[in-house]
């Protein structure tokens, strides 16, 4: 039998999901219908709203790291520092995309649609995976205490180098746009493929909040964020310009 708080955690859950969900349906029912006025089809600064939400994004996932670098201790799971160290890696490729983005000043190169995609799609991966590694991994502390350094160093060192192949070897990297057209179908692939993970993350999770013993994590704010993940990516399979 669940226990009473898992319970609730769990309604709670559902509901929020819920929530997000309808106004996914309303929002995509309203696009296909041509019901938005033309004024709404693309927005008038773009560029400065896109670079707000971008700085949040990369403060919270900062946020996380600090947290859970400066929180870990030989008693509290490793867990929590997988997701930090990844989420450091996060918020810096994210910093990346808001500098690549359409309309942006050069950032080491020109900038751009696909540059941009890149950098996000390099993002979303790194979160969904860790996610994933955290849902389905033990959650106990690490046996050494320098383990911590080197999950740090794996992150940057896979950093810098999707920042060296988006920078300085696009070419090599699949098409993602084509102005005009819209997305290709491997950007569109990519995206469900990252639905797919954070879907993945979510089950884990909800097995986690069935279980009778207590969990040492709080599993349903967890599955909560990959679903909400999950519904965010279905946006980015839709859009045809980069407003």
């Amino acid at each position: 039998m669940i226990h009473a708080h898992h319970q609730a955690a769990m309604r709670q859950a559902v509901a929020w999901l819920a929530l997000l969900t309808l106004g996914l349906a309303l929002a995509w029912s309203l696009s296909a219908s041509g019901a938005l006025p033309p004024g709404a089809r693309g927005i008038a600064g773009y560029v400065p709203l896109h670079t707000l939400f971008e700085t949040l994004a990369v403060v919270i996932a900062g946020l996380v790291f600090a947290v859970s670098w400066h929180a870990h201790s030989r008693e509290l799971p490793g867990n929590t520092l997988i997701l930090g160290c990844a989420f450091l890696g996060v918020g810096l490729l994210d910093f990346s995309h808001l500098l690549s983005y359409q309309g942006m000043p050069d950032y080491v190169t020109p900038s751009n649609p696909e540059k941009a995609i890149n950098f996000w799609l390099a993002a979303r991966t790194l979160a969904a995976l860790a996610l994933l590694a955290a849902a389905l991994a033990p959650w106990r502390p690490f046996t050494r205490g320098a383990t911590r350094y080197g999950l740090l160093a794996a992150v940057l060192v896979a950093t810098a180098g999707v920042h060296w192949l988006f920078l300085f070897q696009p070419e090599i990297v699949p098409r993602t746009f084509v102005p005009g057209q819209g997305l290709t179908p491997f950007k569109i692939g990519a995206e469900y493929g990252l639905v797919a993970l954070n879907l993945a993350a979510a089950l884990a999770l909800w097995r986690r909040m069935r279980m009778r013993t207590p969990q040492p994590f709080d599993a349903p704010a967890l599955f909560v964020a990959v679903c909400t993940m999950a519904l965010s990516e279905l946006f980015f399979t839709l859009y045809a310009s980069v407003t």
